[in-house]
């Protein structure tokens, strides 16, 4: 007569057993970073604007937050570019009725938009790149949808590595409902898959403008 089995007791006193002796991995978070990824102060600033310069981004430096219509309809301008935009409601506040000719709107992004506006929720010096939540307040459309992407970062949220920007989004959701999407940006969409040729807005924006504000973010961090 055969005996009954019980696998699945069988296969968990396998994994028991297998898993005795070994030792434990530790959490990606005490891994200790890399020597890029320690720098301070000015020299935290000046790398995260060479990583991103390398990677095609471009540069604005402004005082405040403020002062962000004024230096993106320049810009514009300079670049040729359209007027028309759209912009996250976190900058909804802002005075953008003062810039004659900048035609502002507010909410996610469509085919439609060329130009696309956002907030970054921190940044990484190590590699240049911005992290972004999709919200409400900072709809993911804008990362992906228009031809053109500025996005606007306190120098306050520049970790040294994206171990900082990971550190600073668990401090957030705290008081705060975890974001539908997280994304990492670093520099336009590009690919060189074909021919090893780069071509430049594969998969999103093929422009990226950065404008780094000196005084602390619209976003409603903790301590």
């Amino acid at each position: 007569m055969l005996e009954a089995r019980n696998d699945r007791a069988e296969i968990f006193a396998r994994l028991k057993a297998a898993n005795t002796n070994r030792d434990k991995t530790p959490h990606p978070g005490a891994v200790k970073p890399p020597k890029r990824a320690n720098k301070k102060g000015q020299a935290k600033l000046d790398q995260f604007i060479e990583a991103a310069t390398t990677q095609y981004a471009t540069i604005d430096d402004v005082a405040s937050f403020a002062d962000i219509p004024a230096a993106m309809a320049t810009w514009l301008r300079g670049q040729n570019l359209p007027q028309d935009c759209v912009i996250a409601p976190i900058l909804q506040d802002l005075d953008w009725s003062a810039q004659s000719g900048l035609a502002p709107k507010f909410g996610p992004a469509t085919t439609a938009d060329m130009v696309g506006v956002s907030v970054a929720f921190a940044g990484a010096a190590e590699t240049g790149t911005v992290m972004m939540i999709a919200n409400e307040a900072t709809p993911t459309t804008l990362n992906f949808v228009p031809d053109v992407e500025i996005i606007a970062i306190s120098k306050k949220d520049i970790e040294a590595g994206l171990e900082g920007c990971w550190k600073q989004l668990r401090q957030w959701k705290k008081t705060n409902p975890m974001p539908r999407a997280v994304n990492f940006i670093t520099g336009p969409s590009r690919t060189a898959d074909v021919e090893a040729t780069m071509v430049l807005g594969a998969h999103g924006p093929r422009r990226l403008h950065l404008i780094l504000v000196d005084e602390a973010s619209p976003w409603r961090k903790n301590p």
